[in-house]
């Protein structure tokens, strides 16, 4: 722990004047002691998940907490020191639709604190793992696939009527294109979107246009596209399998395939759910990584950031 400054402040409704550790003085993996609300069950809904049945998924008390990563704006990312301990699955159209939206409200639901003032979300790969990579893993990205039809950033437009289904979420998407050859430039990141759709697949009239933008990074190769070790083990930690909000997209010469992105045995990878000839995958599941957004306001005091003694919190 570095240098700590003096503040007077409240917890627990009792005041306390410390030494409150400055954010940069502090390190990636360091432990934080955070302790969600209590929101003992989530109920997910088939008719939201794809899946053949309802899903009660519990709130892991197990979990620790470790700094991601430390922002330039001053506010923190905490990770769950492990995945939880239950799988989250997804079936079809309905699962790409929806997966993004789920992840983040079981996350937002289950392990936010309200008096902190913290929403918690699921992890995804465009905000918290492409940032950390260096210049020879975003090139490694840009170049996967190259002069395949399944190329990273490569545009497909398929005019067989039989393989222009889409989820009805991927028409607002950026990459996208319905009864054009024209894919959009606007539209929704692979990780965003904020409410459920009922609706699985919809089809072109004419043509589907696709962006290919799946890849996949193997364990022999994750360890040299990040140059902070730290990172790397928080993210790809031994044994760690879990899903990333993030959606994707896979174009082949004929048909284009529609994935949920996740981290599996060092690996960045992904699960195919639904495909362009209206077909659907079986059972995908996984489980769940969150990470806890602290802002500003959030104080950080006592401990020395060790397992056994990890820092507090206070607003």
């Amino acid at each position: 722990m570095g240098l700590a400054y003096g503040k007077t402040a409240y917890v627990n409704g009792e005041k306390i004047t410390g030494l409150f550790v400055p954010r940069d003085s502090l390190k990636i993996e360091e432990y934080v002691e955070y302790t969600p609300d209590m929101e003992s069950t989530y109920s997910l809904s088939s008719s939201v998940s794809g899946y053949t049945s309802n899903q009660t998924i519990n709130q892991d008390t197990s979990l620790k907490w470790q700094i991601l990563s430390i922002n330039n704006d001053g506010t923190i990312d905490l990770i769950s020191n492990k995945q939880t301990d239950q799988l989250i699955s997804f079936i079809g159209a309905l699962g790409y639709n929806n997966c993004v939206y789920i992840l983040n409200d079981i996350c937002a639901k289950q392990y936010s604190n309200k008096e902190l003032g913290v929403t918690a979300r699921s992890i995804n790969l465009e905000d918290d793992i492409e940032p950390k990579m260096n210049e020879e893993g975003i090139l490694a990205r840009n170049s996967y696939g190259k002069g395949e039809t399944y190329a990273y950033g490569n545009v497909m437009t398929y005019k067989n009527k039989t393989y222009t289904y889409y989820p009805s979420l991927y028409a607002q998407e950026k990459g996208s294109g319905i009864d054009t050859g024209t894919a959009r430039k606007d539209g929704l990141e692979n990780n965003e979107w904020s409410s459920p759709i009922s609706e699985k697949f919809k089809q072109a009239k004419n043509s589907l246009t696709a962006t290919s933008n799946e890849y996949v990074m193997s364990g022999s190769e994750t360890p040299k596209y990040f140059d902070d070790s730290n990172f790397y083990n928080l993210i790809f930690g031994t044994d760690f399998n879990y899903w990333l909000a993030s959606r994707c997209v896979f174009c082949s010469a004929s048909s284009a395939y529609f994935y949920l992105r996740r981290i599996s045995n060092n690996e960045i990878t992904d699960n195919i759910l639904a495909f362009s000839a209206g077909t659907e995958n079986d059972t995908r599941e996984n489980y769940l990584r969150i990470i806890v957004p602290l802002n500003n306001e959030v104080q950080i005091y006592g401990g020395d950031g060790s397992e056994e003694r990890p820092y507090q919190l206070t607003k």
